[in-house]
C-alpha cells in the first residue's frame, strides 16, 4: 500500500541563509520528528540542496578573484584546451573574476614591471581566492615554483592553490616529482592529474572553489 503524506504535513525543511561581512547565518524550520510520515533522508537531502543552491546564490553576490595561470605558448592538446576554457566559462558563469596569470596581461592594483613578481603581489593586495595552475611548460612549471612557495612561506591560508599537471611532466623527473609536486602535495595544494580532467573532472573543480569560498568563512556557517 502506497503511504502517502497527508495534507497539511509539511516535508521540507524551510531555511533561508543570510551572509554580510563574511558571516553567514542559516535559519530552520524543522518538522515534528515524531510525526509517522515523517522521511529524514526526504527531509536532509532536500536541506542539502536548498542550502547548497542558497549559498551558491550568495557566492555569486560577492566578489571572488581567480588567479589563472596556463601556457602562453600555443597549446597542442585540444582536450587541454577545452578544459581551460570549461574552468573560465564556469567561473565567470558564477560572475568570479578571473585573471590570466604569465604575464598575458596586466594584474589590478600592481605597479610592478617583472611578471612574476606582479602576480605575488596581486595574491597579497587583492584577495586573491583561488589560483589555478595548468603546470604544463617551463613557464607555468616556474610560476607554480614561485608561487607556491610564497604561498606557504607566508602562510596565506585564505588562498586555495590547485595545480593540473601531465602524470608524464611530474614524474618525468624527480626533482619535480620530489620537490615542487610533492612539496604542494604536503601542504594541502590540491594535485589533479589532466587525464582525470573530463567533464566530471571541471565539476569537481568548480565545487571545490565554492566549498572553499563557504569554509573560509570565518565565524559563518561551517566555522573557521
Amino acid at each position: 500500500m502506497e503511504n502517502k503524506t497527508p495534507e497539511g504535513v509539511e516535508q521540507n525543511i524551510k531555511s533561508s541563509v543570510i551572509g554580510a561581512n563574511n558571516r553567514t547565518t542559516i535559519n530552520q524550520v524543522i518538522v515534528n520528528v515524531n510525526n509517522p510520515f515523517f522521511d529524514s533522508k526526504a527531509l536532509s537531502e532536500s536541506l542539502a540542496e536548498e542550502i547548497k543552491a542558497k549559498l551558491t546564490d550568495e557566492f555569486v553576490s560577492t566578489d571572488y578573484n581567480i588567479l589563472l595561470c596556463y601556457p602562453n605558448k600555443e597549446i597542442d592538446d585540444k582536450p587541454t584546451i577545452v578544459t581551460i576554457n570549461k574552468i573560465k566559462d564556469e567561473l565567470k558563469g558564477l560572475g568570479a573574476f578571473v585573471y590570466e596569470g604569465g604575464g598575458k596581461g596586466s594584474l589590478p592594483n600592481t605597479d610592478i614591471a617583472y611578471p612574476h613578481i606582479a602576480e605575488l603581489e596581486f595574491i597579497k593586495t587583492i584577495r586573491c581566492d583561488t589560483i589555478i595552475i595548468f603546470a604544463l611548460d617551463e613557464v607555468t612549471i616556474s610560476q607554480l615554483t614561485l608561487i607556491s612557495y610564497f604561498k606557504i612561506s607566508k602562510e596565506i591560508y585564505s588562498t586555495d592553490m590547485i595545480i593540473i599537471s601531465s602524470d608524464e611532466l611530474k614524474n618525468s623527473d624527480n626533482f619535480f616529482a620530489s620537490g615542487i609536486f610533492q612539496y604542494c602535495d604536503d601542504n594541502n595544494c590540491k594535485l589533479i592529474s589532466l587525464t582525470s580532467i573530463n567533464e566530471t573532472g571541471v565539476k569537481s573543480v568548480i565545487d571545490r572553489i565554492i566549498n572553499k569560498k563557504i569554509i573560509q568563512r570565518k565565524a559563518g556557517l561551517l566555522g573557521a
